[in-house]
């Protein structure tokens, strides 16, 4: 798939359409939550049958033993009456209980299936691409898609409204048996009401897109003033009151909105409501003419009152249920886009890597050889050369390129600086190489092969990245270096010694299986961030990777200390290709060569000797300026 195929499959899938560009309807939306919630647990459906069916039986018992009853007193059939009261007391209890029964476990299954699902949104946003996760747009549709409240309502709604069409079925036959007009007038009135409901899900869609963005901010403060993570900084600062403002300023310009919203849907509500009064009214005058003039019995007439509120308030109830559903229809369309994303991404990698594999395979047979699997997938041959071949970027809805005809290429074992002012694109190529951006024109080529036909899994085990802005989970130490990987050849204990972090290692209570966080152990401890990113190199040097990258990794230490780090770490990482960025220049006389960029363009390319000598050069005059800190 080209990538202007790409973007156009991202927009349309923006705009709630499928993979063919057809509209996605509220029904396929709510079929696709209900399946998803089959396949991840499939007793929480099964419990919802007989719940379903007892409800609807529950409905009808009073209404027919109410009848026999009531004709019983009249007749003066004491002994029946009384056996047909404790015979409805016994139904009510006995299907009271197993309601009870069931709906206990279907909440606990129903806590059970959302917190599934919520995982199973957690893992499709990992695997959508970086550039598309981090986008205000799709940050909106996450926030829409993980509510779980909203989740809830999609599956009582649905439920409900299966409950509400077998009770409907049911009641509309008694009340056709004596006056079919009845049926009319309550249509009408649920016609109003679906008007009413088409009317508020027009407004809701209208201000969606003002409310979104303010709940965001709102939650973000509310994050801020409940996360240990801000509480040093909102301590030390006194931000306690200037944060708690913008929260209340947040809040108020929701309401301010809500409002206004809230007006309009007041208005659409009261004519459905009139309807409703005025269908009451003609069902009691109809049935006291029967009373009066037809020789209705009181017992008939508590029937067909009891069956015909009974079924206007389920008719109602399936108009609430469709019209929330309706609602809904955003958080669950939004939650189907992130997961078939997610899922059509980790599709056309396999599709990607099948036809790799075929191509590598057939190239080989050609040569008579036998390739691995991983020259296969890669079709790799040692040593690789890695090429930016004239590659631009800019941003999504931007003209400014970030980026501007870039070319370098980097052959195994050889290693590169990235260096520049702030803002001069050196952030933008690491994430280009790392295939968390694609470019906007240009190729990034591995052997010659577009990196972005490598399927994703395989390319990122190629690549060990410390960015400036790395994090460290609230896990062991030891599961911080190894993130799950198999062994690598190296040891922990190795890759600790390698990076600094041996006095630190023997000092830990627990030693590498000491948690590096208080969220959850009060025996924690928390890193330092020169503690911190020595671990993150650790990382690194654990997964043993082919392309190293370290984005500015010694933000946190002083000039001499990064300048040991980096003489170190370049001793550790011969033989692999290693690419770094830092605004202090200690780094780049190991490397064999530098590349200095300038509002996104490759200003400066060699190597030290020849960058320094170029008289008012960029990097000559950054690195003279900066000289007192070098040993």
């Amino acid at each position: 798939m080209s990538r202007e195929e790409r973007k156009k499959k991202q927009h349309n899938g923006g705009n709630g359409t499928d993979k063919k560009g057809r509209k996605l309807t509220v029904f396929s939306n709510c079929l696709f939550v209900m399946g998803l919630g089959l396949r991840l647990n499939p007793a929480y459906v099964r419990i919802q049958i007989p719940l379903i069916l007892l409800n609807v039986i529950r409905v009808y018992i009073p209404i027919l033993f109410l009848r026999w009853i009531l004709n019983g007193i009249l007749e003066g059939q004491v002994r029946e009456c009384i056996l047909a009261i404790a015979a409805m007391s016994a139904l009510m209890f006995a299907s009271g209980c197993l309601v009870k029964a069931l709906e206990i476990r279907s909440q606990t299954q129903a806590e059970l299936t959302y917190k599934r699902i919520n995982g199973h949104l957690g893992q499709a946003v990992m695997r959508l691409p970086y550039a598309e996760a981090e986008s205000p747009r799709m940050r909106d549709f996450i926030e829409m898609a993980k509510d779980g409240n909203n989740l809830s309502e999609v599956f009582n709604r649905t439920a409900g409204l299966l409950t509400g069409f077998l009770t409907v079925l049911g009641l509309g036959t008694i009340i056709l048996t004596y006056q079919p007009v009845i049926l009319l007038l309550i249509v009408l009135v649920v016609a109003v009401k679906l008007w009413s409901g088409r009317k508020n899900r027009s407004l809701w869609e209208k201000w969606r897109p003002r409310y979104m963005p303010i709940i965001r901010k709102s939650r973000y403060f509310r994050k801020i003033m409940t996360s240990i993570e801000y509480g040093k900084e909102i301590r030390l600062n006194q931000l306690s009151g200037w944060i708690y403002r913008k929260y209340e300023n947040r809040s108020r310009e929701y309401l301010d909105a809500a409002r206004h919203h809230n007006l309009d849907l007041q208005r659409n509500n009261g004519v459905s409501e009139l309807m409703v009064v005025v269908q009451e009214a003609a069902v009691y005058l109809v049935l006291a003419y029967g009373v009066v003039f037809r020789g209705l019995s009181i017992g008939d007439f508590s029937m067909y009152l009891s069956s015909i509120q009974s079924f206007s308030t389920n008719v109602r109830g399936m108009v609430e249920a469709v019209t929330s559903l309706m609602e809904y229809n955003l958080f669950a369309s939004n939650l189907r886009e992130c997961l078939t994303k997610a899922e059509n991404v980790q599709g056309e990698g396999a599709g990607r890597a099948r036809e790799e594999t075929r191509t590598a395979v057939h190239k080989s047979a050609d040569c008579g050889g036998a390739p691995s699997e991983q020259s296969v997938l890669f079709g790799l041959r040692r040593p690789f050369v890695l090429e930016f071949r004239h590659v631009s970027f800019s941003y999504p809805g931007s003209d400014r390129l970030v980026l501007d005809d870039v070319s370098i290429t980097l052959r195994e074992g050889e290693s590169l600086s990235i260096v520049g002012v702030n803002g001069a694109g050196k952030t933008t190529f690491v994430r280009l190489l790392c295939r968390l951006y694609e470019p906007t024109a240009g190729k990034i080529l591995l052997n010659g092969v577009d990196i972005s036909r490598i399927p994703f899994e395989e390319y990122a085990r190629m690549l060990g990245v410390v960015f400036q802005d790395y994090r460290l989970f609230a896990f062991s130490m030891e599961e911080n270096i190894t993130m799950g990987l198999p062994p690598s050849g190296r040891p922990v204990s190795e890759c600790v010694e390698q990076s600094g972090l041996v006095s630190k290692l023997a000092s830990l209570p627990k030693g590498l299986e000491t948690n590096l966080s208080k969220e959850f152990d009060e025996e924690g401890v928390e890193f330092s961030g020169g503690e911190g990113q020595k671990l993150a190199l650790a990382r690194v040097l654990y997964k043993n990777a082919s392309i190293l990258v370290l984005d500015e990794p010694a933000a946190a230490l002083d000039p001499l200390a990064e300048h040991e780090m980096y003489a170190r770490f370049h001793e550790l990482v011969k033989g692999k290709c290693a690419v770094y960025i830092s605004h202090r220049l200690s780094s780049a006389r190991f490397t064999d060569r530098i590349a200095v960029f300038a509002e996104g363009r490759l200003a400066e390319y060699g190597d030290h000797a020849k960058l320094i000598g170029i008289p008012g050069g960029i990097y000559a005059g950054m690195f003279r300026a900066q000289a007192q800190y070098y040993v």
